[in-house]
């Protein structure tokens, strides 16, 4: 289980690759590791990242928002490490959060869940369409 709690601030969530710098992926990714966890990037700003159950796809939300994912994650990334090249993709291929309160980040094997300002999203990152052998831990 990943969990971290952060400060009032705009978020967005969602796969990384849709919203901080190419050098800032290239820090987390480039060994080609999943860095699972809690992160303190540049001037102490946090990220947390977990992987989703079943690697890349298209995973719906408890309230609707599709999650485009393509590097076998999902993370909460404050807006002061957010690319502004990838605005556009940001808005299409995750969410953007907006709160004036604490925001929560919980991970376990593969649901991830979010909650604010008396909101809560789930999102489900098993997908049907893979075959059973994706989920074979051994």
């Amino acid at each position: 289980m990943i969990s971290a709690i952060f400060g009032p601030g705009r978020y967005f969530l969602g796969d990384p690759l849709f919203c901080i710098e190419d050098e800032l992926f290239d820090e987390l990714f480039g060994n080609g590791d999943l860095n699972k966890g809690v992160h303190t990037i540049r001037g102490g700003a946090k990220i947390v990242i977990d992987g989703t159950l079943c690697e890349d796809g298209v995973f719906m939300d408890s309230v609707g928002t599709a999650y485009h994912v393509q590097t076998a994650c999902i993370a909460l990334i404050p807006e002061g490490l957010w690319d502004p090249r990838k605005s556009k993709a940001r808005k299409d291929m995750g969410r953007i959060i907006e709160t004036r309160s604490s925001i929560s980040f919980s991970a376990v094997e593969g649901t991830f869940t979010v909650g604010f300002d008396n909101t809560q999203i789930v999102i489900e990152t098993y997908d049907e369409t893979y075959d059973d052998d994706c989920y074979d831990e051994s």
